[in-house]
Order: C-alpha cells, then sequence, then structure tokens
C-alpha cells in the first residue's frame, strides 16, 4: 500500500514538473519579432514566425520611461495589425537616427523583465540604452554593451542579440552623363526624334548589394516612372517636366515591383546621387478641317473667289510648347509659303498645286523667322499632321486684238465681206487650268453667242450691236454644254477681259465704207484675199503721185508709202489674219478711194 500511495505521488509530482515546465517554456515563447528597424524614416516592421494569427492591437512599442505608443493606435504602413502566420506589418514609429534602444512589450508592464511581458528588444548606435537591463534579463537581448552598427535598415530574423542583426551594406556609387561630368542635362520631347541620355559610374568599384537597377523619378512628387536595368534612357515619351534618373542596389526584398513612389520602397537599398533631365516638351497635336474628320480638301484658285480653309485640333488639350504657329508648305518641296498665327486660310492667290497645312509647337529660338524651308528649322519643335489642299488653278489671262494693245474694235456686218477678228494673249505663260475655249457673249445680256476653240473671229453674219469674246480656262464640268448665259456656268473657271467689239451696219458703216469713193479716182486691189502681197493698180490714163496707206479695223496705219507709178506690189505677209483698208490719195487733188483687203 505504502509503494502504491509513493507511485502515485511521483507521479502527480512529474505531472507538475511537466506542467510547470510547459508553463515557463510558454512563458518564454516569442510570438512575434521586432525583423527591420529604420530610424531614420522612423519606421518598424514587426514579423509573426508562428503558426497562429496575432492581434497586435494591444501591444506596446517603448524607446524608455514615458515614450511608448499602443500599437492599436497607429495606422500600418503596410500590411495588418491582425497578423498572419508567416506575416509582416510596417509602423510608423519616431525614433532617435544616431542611438536608440526599442522595446516591444505583449502589455502594459513596462517595468517587467518577464519574458511574457517585454517579448522584443533592439538597440543601435551604442549600448546601455533605457531598457538593456530589462531585455538582458528577459533573454532578449545578449548584452547591455552590445548594439548594432552600420547603415540603416537594421534587419534580423531572430532578434536576440547585436550579432543576429545587421546594417544595410549597399553602396549605388555616384553617375554622370557619359563622356562628361554633368548631372543635368535639357532635352525636347514631343517633336518625334529619340533622346537617349547616356549615363556612366564615377567609380564602379565602389558599387556594393545584391542586386542594381535604375530608377526614374519625377523630380517634383518623387513618383516613380520607370526601373530600366541599363540606359541609355529614351524620355522622347515623356511629357515636360523634370525627371530624376537614380541608379540604386539593394539587397532582399525592398517592395519594387509594388512601389509606386520612392517613399514606398523598404529594407536595404541605396540611391545614387540624381541625373537631373529637364524636359521641354512640344506636342502640336493633330488638326482637322473644322466641322469634319477630314484632313484633305480641294479648291479651285484663280477664279477670284476666297477659298477659305478653316481648321480645328482634334484634342487642343494635348498641346504643349513656348509658343504655336501655322505653317503653310509646298506638298511637293515642304517649302515654307507663309507662316499664319491663325486661320480661316484664303489660297485664292496660291497657284495650282497641292500645299500642307500644319500647326507647330515649339520651345525657344528654332529659326523660323530666316527658313524658306521646313529642313531649315533647327531645335524644339513639332508639327501636327498636315491638311493636304489640292489647288486646281484656273488662269484665263489677258487678251488683246493681235499686232496691238486695243481691246475694242469696230466692224462693219452685213455688207458680205468677212470680217475677221485676230485676238492674242498678253502672256500665255500665266494660262491655267485643264481646258480653254473662248466664249462670245452679247455685251448687254451675257447671253453666249458661242464658244469657238480659237480664232480669228468671223463676226459678219452677226447683228449690229456689241459682243464680248473672252478667253476662259475651266478644270472639271462647269455646264458649259448646256449654258446659255455665263451666270448659268458653275465650278472652276475663269475668264480673261473681254475683248469688245461694236458691229456697225448699213449708214453707220459710212466710216468704213469701200464704196466710198470717187468713180473718177479708181484702182484695183489683188489678189484679195491675199496672203503674202498685193498689187495695187491705178486705172487712170497717166501716172501721178500718190499716197499709199494700210489701216486696220481699229484705223491704225499697218503700212505708208509714197510712189509716182500707176502700179505698186505692197508685202502684207507679216501682217495678222483679219480685214484691212487699202486708201490711196492724189497728192496733187487730194481725192482719194478705199478698198477692203482680207488678209489670210
Amino acid at each position: 500500500m505504502k509503494k502504491e500511495l509513493l507511485e502515485r505521488k511521483l507521479i502527480r509530482l512529474c505531472f507538475a514538473l511537466l506542467f510547470c515546465f510547459g508553463a515557463v517554456s510558454q512563458g518564454f515563447a516569442q510570438d512575434v519579432i521586432i525583423t527591420n528597424v529604420n530610424p531614420e524614416a522612423d519606421t518598424v516592421i514587426i514579423s509573426n514566425p508562428g503558426m497562429s494569427v496575432i492581434d497586435l492591437s494591444g501591444y506596446q512599442l517603448c524607446l524608455g520611461p514615458g515614450t511608448y505608443v499602443q500599437i492599436g493606435s497607429l495606422t500600418p504602413l503596410s500590411g495588418s495589425l491582425m497578423l498572419n502566420a508567416g506575416a509582416n506589418v510596417k509602423l510608423s514609429y519616431t525614433m532617435n537616427d544616431t542611438m536608440d534602444g526599442l522595446s516591444l512589450f505583449r502589455n502594459t508592464n513596462f517595468g517587467s523583465s518577464l519574458p511574457t511581458d517585454l517579448i522584443a528588444y533592439v538597440q543601435w548606435g551604442a549600448g546601455n540604452q533605457a531598457r538593456v537591463a530589462q531585455a538582458v534579463t528577459a533573454g532578449r537581448w545578449d548584452n547591455v554593451n552590445n548594439f548594432v552598427s552600420g547603415k540603416v535598415p537594421y534587419s534580423t530574423t531572430e532578434g536576440g542579440s547585436a550579432a543576429n542583426w545587421s546594417g544595410c551594406e549597399v553602396n549605388a556609387g555616384a553617375i554622370q552623363i557619359a563622356g562628361t561630368t554633368n548631372t543635368t542635362a535639357s532635352i525636347c520631347v514631343g517633336e518625334g526624334a529619340n533622346d537617349l541620355i547616356a549615363v556612366e559610374f564615377v567609380d564602379s568599384g565602389v558599387l556594393d548589394g545584391e542586386n542594381g537597377t535604375y530608377v526614374i523619378t519625377d523630380n517634383a512628387t518623387n513618383n516613380i516612372l520607370g526601373t530600366p536595368a541599363s540606359g541609355p534612357f529614351n524620355l522622347e515619351g515623356a511629357p515636360s517636366g523634370v525627371c530624376d534618373i537614380w541608379y540604386m542596389r539593394y539587397t532582399g526584398d525592398i517592395g519594387l515591383d509594388t512601389a509606386t513612389n520612392v517613399s514606398d520602397l523598404t529594407g536595404c537599398f541605396d540611391l545614387s546621387n540624381p541625373i537631373s533631365v529637364t524636359r521641354s516638351g512640344v506636342n502640336a497635336g493633330a488638326i482637322q478641317i473644322a466641322g469634319t474628320t477630314d484632313t484633305t480638301a480641294s479648291i479651285c484658285v484663280g477664279e477670284g473667289a476666297n477659298d477659305l480653309i478653316a481648321v480645328e485640333f482634334v484634342d487642343s488639350d494635348v498641346l504643349d510648347g513656348e509658343s504655336g504657329t501655322y505653317v503653310i508648305t509646298d506638298n511637293a518641296t515642304n517649302n515654307i509659303l507663309g507662316t499664319p498665327a491663325s486661320g480661316p486660310f484664303n489660297l485664292e492667290g496660291a497657284p495650282s498645286g497641292v500645299c500642307d497645312i500644319w500647326y507647330m509647337r515649339y520651345t525657344g529660338d528654332i529659326g523660323l523667322d530666316t527658313a524658306t524651308n521646313v529642313s531649315d528649322l533647327t531645335g524644339c519643335f513639332d508639327l501636327s499632321n498636315p491638311i493636304s489642299v489640292t489647288r486646281s488653278g484656273v488662269n484665263a489671262g489677258a487678251l488683246q486684238i493681235a499686232g496691238t494693245t486695243d481691246t475694242t474694235a469696230s466692224i462693219c456686218v452685213g455688207e458680205g465681206i468677212d470680217d475677221l477678228i485676230a485676238v492674242e494673249f498678253v502672256d500665255s505663260g500665266v494660262l491655267d487650268g485643264e481646258n480653254g475655249t473662248y466664249v462670245i457673249t452679247d455685251n448687254a445680256t451675257n447671253n453666249i453667242l458661242g464658244t469657238p476653240a480659237s480664232g480669228p473671229f468671223n463676226l459678219e453674219g452677226a447683228p449690229s450691236g456689241v459682243c464680248d469674246i473672252w478667253y476662259m480656262r475651266y478644270t472639271g464640268d462647269i455646264g458649259l454644254d448646256t449654258a446659255t448665259n455665263v451666270s448659268d456656268l458653275t465650278g472652276c473657271f475663269d475668264l480673261s477681259n473681254p475683248i469688245s467689239i461694236t458691229r456697225l451696219s448699213g449708214g453707220a458703216c459710212s466710216a468704213l465704207s469701200s464704196t466710198d469713193f470717187d468713180s473718177s479716182f479708181s484702182f484695183d486691189v489683188y489678189p484679195n484675199p491675199t496672203k503674202n502681197a498685193i498689187s495695187v493698180n491705178y486705172q487712170g490714163a497717166q501716172n501721178i503721185d500718190l499716197d499709199i496707206e494700210i489701216i486696220d479695223v481699229l484705223g491704225k496705219q499697218v503700212f505708208a508709202s509714197q510712189v509716182s507709178s500707176k502700179n505698186k506690189t505692197i508685202d502684207v505677209s507679216r501682217l495678222v489674219y483679219g480685214v484691212y483698208f487699202v486708201r490711196i490719195t492724189d497728192r496733187l487733188t487730194g481725192r482719194n478711194a478705199i478698198k477692203r483687203v482680207l488678209k489670210n
């Protein structure tokens, strides 16, 4: 019986010892630990190495007497206060940059050295910080004199001693623009040319850290624009502004994959000096014909009506650059025809051809004042898409009566002799247009009397009155086949000045009549019609002194000679086609006679 009682006491004692050992072991168990401290950034990372979720709301961070905060009052920078197994939470907590000691308490027993109360500790910069003795007693630190040194941040996987912590040993060195010692640059972006920035290390031998990459940030916000592994860096697609190119070395996971700003990075990393690049942006946008989405147009120029082309921006919000203007160029050569500040653009004065209307944004002096071709422009500028305008030119030039500068004439019609009017161009070099024809109209009504392809024009069959002879150039269908009046014509055409012909008949022709002469003072002119020469034969019995003149239909003398014989041959080969009058006058008596001659 005594033996059984002894055995039972031994069993109870073993259970008691096991329970006590378990309680002590559990009391020393470290449910969460501090794994990262960055005194310069004032951030702390707490990790859960256990197997269950831990609520950190009641836990306390403490630097020393009176400097503590309940974690539940803090808003995590990342992670959650309900800390899952294997998870981290990042908190903001103000610390001394150079030296300090940080304790993590499960509760508010700040004077306790029990490992169930003080569950994590780290000190840096110097030993003997405020609560290090408590931490050593609790088994959370190895020696009051030991501390973590090196660059921040300080990190560990298990804590408990300075030997288990390490500083950040990374060095990103210094960079400069390749081939120079410059750390700033200015470029033009948006003009379509690659803007390559090449950088180099001042001394690549100092670089340290597991990994490296370049980081491009916005100068004003530190937002991360890109993390290219290497250069050169093409910034053409960026808008205007200033960006910084950095080189970075880092060890471990610093959150680079998800960071949008440099401030989001955590852990062990180092940034070089920045290369600051000022981007002068230019963007001329896109233009279209106002009220449409069209970028081409066809117009008729030279006919005297204004040809206005109005354009608009597809999206004016994208425009960028200090200054702006429109540029009109010849499509074939890119020669600059004009730089109007705004539209609409009147192209009536331009010849036939194709021109392009562009909008341009530019910064600084690009040589626009002296440039004659787009290729002469230099510097920071951007051109929009072109509005291509096809100009169908028409120019009918100016007419005059052949061999003269006259634009009016008077003829006698109805007497049976052809009345030929020959005209010529003042300058045929200015003519423009796909097609050409003459148009004869009634002066009073503008009714179309005929559209002969060429002259000379025989008006003998016309009644008395005034008609106008025009030359017309036209492109496309202008309705000429069906028009009865000039006002019926539509489309692209141009009329020259008119040659106005006054058609006389009956008694009104007396000044031009070839029958108005003395029958006793007669002569013959032959051949009639003639091409090269005429013979004048006086029919009197004796030789007399005569004046012989040839006069055109305008009364202009084109030949004059004095003879003392009955016959005279005159060369008329150089005279233009038409009707002429040969007048002979007796120099002694003043008698005269006139003959009409047709030159063909």
